[in-house]
């Protein structure tokens, strides 16, 4: 498996279209958003090529995207920082096969440039925001500051370290 951006963009894209009957609610295009990432990182492999395991913080990124997007914001960046910090939280849950660690600092600070560029400029459609936003957490996710260090265990034991992939 592999983190494939275009799976990502094409869900986010049927959450944030809101079609002839509208988006339901803020709560649940949290909820679902959350839910897209998940999908998402579920494809992820560590450096040693082992599967995604977990990630539990997922359920409560989607409670931290519904309130954020409740509220009405004065400006692109703090909806930008706010984003960052709740998907922040939960990859740094991601668990993967014989994984000791996730070394997940450089994430935020990546996610909200992407995120600060986007969100700065209305988007033409309910498409492009999901691009968008897809397109940000793609490249923060797969970011190789983004470290997972885990050891398979054997006679010897192999390390490994790298990105998510």
């Amino acid at each position: 498996m592999a983190l494939v951006k275009d799976t990502l963009k094409a869900k986010l894209t049927s959450i944030y279209e809101k079609g002839k009957a509208g988006n339901p609610s803020s709560s649940i295009v949290g909820m679902r958003t959350a839910g897209a990432y998940l999908q998402y990182c579920s494809g992820g492999q560590n450096a040693a090529g082992l599967p995604f395991l977990a990630m539990p913080g997922s359920a409560k990124l989607g409670q931290d995207l519904a309130n954020i997007y409740l509220k009405k914001s004065p400006s692109g960046a703090i909806t930008a920082q706010k984003m960052a910090t709740a998907f922040d939280a939960c990859l740094a849950t991601f668990m993967s096969q014989f994984q000791n660690t996730i070394i997940s600092s450089a994430f935020k600070g990546l996610l909200y440039t992407y995120l600060n560029i986007y969100l700065n400029k209305p988007a033409n459609s309910a498409s492009e925001y999901a691009k968008n936003l897809s397109q940000a957490l793609h490249l923060a996710t797969t970011a190789p500051a983004i470290q997972v260090i885990g050891v398979v265990p054997g006679t010897p034991p192999v390390p490994f370290a790298g990105p998510i992939t």
